[in-house]
């Protein structure tokens, strides 16, 4: 659906035809540029999905609803559908819309990805409120007001018969989990998954089996050490985060399944979001938290294969020696998991870097981000590497689940 307005910038006062596309998940405000002066110029958005109904609030610009066709300058706006650059500045019967022209240039890919956002969207639209509060509980272990909460909320989502032999209050938290995963199944392929714990899995349980008493010194000693608490509340919180702005990740779900063929000729299209400090400071959270994930990791990976959870693959031999380590040094450990190292590596310590230290700014003229150094990169493309930190974080999930049940398994 596009809503069509004719507009006039309220600084070189030029008339143009200002099309906006509804967006598919929830958007706060977008970003872009008058055709004539390139005065920046945005708008708020207040969505209701019940009509469907967009409501906008121009900054630098105002909006008469009464349109007449008009020889005017076109802008087509999108803030999870790329834009063609010539295509949709072109009238409507010519331009069509960014919709229809991506489910044409990806083919069978397209619906399923609508699919998914679609699931996404309805939970983020209906349940944000109950799904804050789960992990607000899980934050703190309050196992009891999760249980709760679930049987509140939660009972059409999964079920909560007597399929899980576990007792309580391991039943709770593997359900609080279970509740999480049902909001990343459609962002890791179900195979991709099964390789990646599997990798894990063999670590661990290992660990149990064969050496039962260290690993339980080791998990008891996290327990009760304020740094595991605050990395596992952290991952939690920046995970809450992440959901509240997936209209930003799905977007980079979108680049990641388009053909090839289709990501070469990125540039040929933009996106017009206004969402940029935001997904930066999160891309560098997650990255961090992989880093910190490393000392954790390694530690089971140090016990299993070595006996000892402090000798580590580098030749360190204290979790405080590890810890001085810079980032990209702790993450050289993970060669020792092959598989978790592709899903983990690949949130960019360059991109961490560059976005961290002020060496890149987002220009909404052209849709990219501007390097210091002349070069840029499409903000799809960002939005892309984003979501291989989102992915990163969903391993995080888990580790921190198992860590979880493990404490009340073996603890209590």
């Amino acid at each position: 659906m596009i809503n069509k307005y004719l507009a006039t910038c309220d600084s070189c006062k030029q008339k143009f035809i200002f099309r906006a596309v509804v967006p598919l998940a929830t958007t706060d405000s977008l970003r872009f540029s008058c055709p004539e002066c390139e005065s920046e110029l945005w708008a708020n958005l207040t969505l209701d999905y019940s009509v469907p109904k967009m409501d906008l609030a121009p900054q630098g610009f105002i909006l008469d609803d009464l349109l007449q066709e008009y020889d005017l300058p076109i802008i087509t706006v999108a803030t999870d559908l790329p834009v063609h650059k010539v295509k949709h500045v072109l009238s409507l019967t010519e331009g069509g819309s960014p919709f229809l022209w991506m489910n044409h240039e990806m083919g069978a890919a397209f619906p399923i990805w609508r699919e998914k956002v679609d699931s996404l969207q309805s939970l983020r639209h209906g349940r944000l409120h109950d799904i804050r509060r789960l992990l607000d509980y899980c934050r703190i272990s309050r196992w009891d007001n999760v249980r709760k909460c679930i049987e509140e909320s939660f009972k059409d989502l999964i079920p909560l018969n007597n399929e899980f032999s576990f007792s309580e209050p391991i039943k709770s938290i593997h359900l609080c989990y279970r509740i999480i995963s049902c909001i990343y199944t459609p962002l890791v392929l179900p195979e991709k998954m099964l390789e990646f714990l599997e990798e894990y899995y063999a670590f661990l349980n290992d660990c149990i089996n064969t050496k039962d008493n260290q690993y339980k010194n080791l998990i008891g000693n996290w327990r009760e050490n304020p740094e595991y608490q605050a990395f596992r509340s952290k991952i939690l919180g920046t995970f809450l985060r992440v959901f509240d702005h997936f209209d930003a990740f799905i977007v980079g779900l979108l680049y990641e399944e388009m053909p090839p063929s289709l990501q070469e000729r990125i540039d040929e299209y933009r996106i017009f979001r206004d969402d940029y400090l935001v997904i930066k400071a999160l891309y560098q959270d997650i990255f961090e938290l992989t880093s910190q994930l490393t000392v954790f990791l390694g530690a089971i990976i140090n016990l299993s294969i070595r006996n000892d959870s402090c000798l580590f693959s580098n030749g360190d031999r204290s979790f405080n020696r590890f810890k001085r380590r810079t980032a990209f040094e702790r993450l050289q450990i993970l060669s020792e998991v092959p598989r978790l190292n592709t899903l983990l590596s690949a949130v960019s310590r360059p991109m961490r870097n560059t976005i961290g230290h002020f060496s890149a700014y987002y220009d909404c003229r052209s849709g990219d981000l501007q390097y210091d150094d002349g070069t840029n990169i499409n903000y799809i493309v960002f939005l892309g590497q984003f979501f291989t930190a989102v992915k990163a974080l969903w391993f995080m999930l888990i580790f921190v689940e198992k860590m979880d049940i493990d404490w009340q398994r073996y603890l209590k």
